[in-house]
């Protein structure tokens, strides 16, 4: 973990980890790789850990933990191409685990992303296609999820945007208004033939308690993002998205505003964007983790960068590991006082 102080003062955190291990030391039946939860103390020091024996693949793609300290897991089960469920005690021993596919699914079919909105678990789901040698997503649904036993309920008649197809929704967040918001990747209703699997875009609909629309946006057609990662709320209630631009891995940026409309862009060059979330500062803007490919060397050094309500860079700093290679993982806002910085190291 690289800590950046913006202070300049100590601060400590208590959290869950969500990981992986190939180590013996850590998982004595190990099965390949193993996916490995961790709760730390306000030191950063492990207190409490658990390993999940899986068939040689990680499965486990989102954690979530909550008020009662209870932690809920979700991901696939690689065998079976079902859908997993599980759910922990505040002392990491499983209470349930639920493997779901809907009736008549014949594809793979993932659980992506948890939310707490009204007191009641909810998630996201997508059911993949194969084509020929290859698979892709097909499309994505909602879940609401019993967390006495883990009973999934049918997926969730959501509202259409009009002129687009859903691809998926990977990103699902409660805003301060109390709305649902899902945010992903999208298609035309009628793609164009002569660029395939260019022409999607980034999308994001914020649905009330009722399931009804409160607003949506995409900028499908645009060519400006072919893939999204991270999307999250400002300070302001506006909502900044990220992905990978059409053009390649640089990142594309989208700000939309609360009525749902696009405020401001920001298309990266001589950078690049993997999979981190972005985490919103006290200033209507936020930060964002990239590699810097342009000004340095392989091994790039990752690019942490600090961006104003337009979406405009006001501040870079580098984090670089001589002798190995670091890969961002995420950042992790502590009280709006230090960034967090999980990362993966190899020599």
């Amino acid at each position: 973990l690289h800590r950046v102080d913006r202070r300049q003062r100590q601060m400590c955190i208590r959290d869950r980890v969500r990981a992986s291990t190939e180590s013996y030391e850590i998982s004595s039946t190990l099965n390949g790789t193993d996916d490995w939860i961790i709760r730390l103390d306000a030191n950063g020091k492990v207190i409490k850990q658990a390993v999940f024996n899986a068939p040689g693949r990680v499965r486990f793609s989102d954690i979530l933990e909550s008020s009662d300290g209870a932690i809920y897991l979700t991901g696939n089960n690689w065998d079976t191409k079902e859908a997993l469920l599980l759910k922990l005690n505040s002392n990491l021993e499983k209470e349930w685990e639920i493997s779901y596919k809907p009736s008549g699914v014949t594809e793979r079919y993932d659980f992506k992303k948890l939310v707490i909105w009204n007191e009641k678990l909810y998630v996201s789901a997508i059911q993949w296609k194969t084509s020929g040698s290859s698979s892709s997503y097909d499309s994505p649904y909602l879940h609401e999820v019993n967390i006495e036993n883990g009973a999934i309920s049918n997926h969730i008649a959501l509202p259409s945007i009009p002129g687009i197809k859903l691809d998926n929704f990977k990103n699902l967040f409660v805003d301060s208004s109390n709305n649902l918001v899902l945010a992903g990747i999208a298609d035309p209703e009628i793609p164009n033939e002569s660029i395939p699997g260019m022409d999607g875009g980034a999308f994001i609909l914020r649905i009330n308690a009722e399931i009804e629309t409160v607003n949506s946006w995409n900028n499908v057609g645009g060519f400006k993002h072919i893939n999204v990662g991270s999307a999250i709320e400002l300070s302001n209630g506006h909502i900044a998205i990220v992905g990978q631009s059409v053009m390649g891995g640089e990142p594309a940026i989208s700000i939309i505003d609360t009525s749902g409309r696009e405020h401001r862009s920001y298309q990266g060059s001589d950078n690049f964007y993997g999979s981190s979330n972005l985490s919103a500062n006290t200033i209507n803007g936020f930060y964002g983790l990239f590699k810097d490919s342009g000004q340095y060397s392989y091994p790039y050094p990752m690019q942490l960068i600090e961006f104003n309500v337009n979406a405009i860079p006001i501040s870079t700093k580098y984090l670089l590991k001589e002798g190995g290679y670091l890969s961002e993982a995420g950042i992790i806002t502590v009280s709006y006082t230090h960034l967090t910085l999980p990362t993966i190291y190899s020599v």
